[in-house]
């Protein structure tokens, strides 16, 4: 048998609530030419003995960690044991469009086989997908594709991290490969973000990660790299606004520096300024 033309990896740990939904979601793909591999990082809810019960006639290969490694490990894993062409990454609780593949396909064949492409997602904000907008130009698992050779080139995904390994993939590519990947103008992913889900790390880890991402891209800034970095920056403030707002406030303001049109940013400046002095006055009282 011939190889596949995709690969699709999807890691997989404690999160079998929405595993079927996810890995149905590559069955019911228009365009057939693939391979699917399941890691499961040592999770602890029977995600392994559920995988091999429902999935074993579905997936070409069906993994196990013998312990935790971390979302990066676990997808390199997947890709070691992968013979596709292109390698596709898909988190265990997101969907594929059932176009996706197949539009993929096409814009590769059509733009000569590019390294890299991504494209447009959805986002669901519910668990049954009834409120879906349009996501913005993040580089999430499951909307982008990559040459498997060029992905081992690269040195895969860094296993140091265990947030923001897609963003640092990125950055590899763009700022120390200067490749700029092709775009696919069409959605080919639904991101679920269910607004009561517990975040997947401490703060303390994402810090930690953070710290790691900043020292390790500390180099002068060039064009191709600027949005991608203020985005990143401004989704981390964001996101650390509640807990850690001077911290949110310090990515905020690299944020800004980095792309000072976004008036997103400026908002999000606020929020977190009018969140200091709250909390500032909350201590004061107490």
């Amino acid at each position: 048998m011939l190889n596949p033309f995709f690969s699709i990896i999807i890691p997989v740990y404690n999160n079998i609530t929405y595993l079927s939904e996810t890995i149905n979601s590559v069955k019911n793909q228009v365009f057939q030419d693939w391979e699917l591999i399941l890691v499961d990082d040592a999770s602890q809810d029977g995600v392994a003995e559920f995988l091999v019960q429902n999935y074993k006639d579905v997936a070409a290969r069906i993994l196990v960690n013998p312990s935790n490694k971390g979302p990066s490990a676990t997808r390199n894993c997947g890709a070691q044991a992968a013979k596709g062409k292109y390698l596709l990454f898909l988190d265990a609780d997101d969907l594929l469009l059932a176009h996706a593949l197949a539009d993929f396909h096409a814009f590769i064949t059509k733009k000569n086989f590019p390294k890299v492409c991504w494209a447009k997602h959805l986002i669901s904000l519910d668990a049954y997908q009834k409120k879906i907008k349009r996501g913005h130009s993040v580089f999430l698992a499951g909307s982008f594709v990559i040459l498997r050779d060029f992905f081992f080139q690269i040195g895969g995904y860094d296993e140091r991290l265990r947030v923001s390994e897609n963003t640092d993939l990125f950055f590899n590519i763009l700022i120390k490969n200067n490749l700029s990947p092709e775009k696919l103008n069409k959605a080919v992913l639904i991101y679920r973000k269910i607004v009561s889900a517990k975040p997947k790390y401490k703060s303390e880890t994402i810090l930690k990660s953070t710290f790691y991402f900043l020292k390790k891209y500390k180099i002068e800034h060039k064009k191709k790299a600027n949005k991608a970095k203020a985005n990143y920056f401004r989704i981390l403030a964001f996101y650390l606004a509640t807990k850690h707002p001077l911290f949110a406030k310090r990515f905020i303001l690299q944020s800004i520096s980095l792309n000072p049109f976004n008036i997103r940013s400026y908002y999000h400046f606020l929020k977190i300024e009018f969140s200091i002095v709250l909390h500032a006055k909350f201590k004061f009282l107490m």
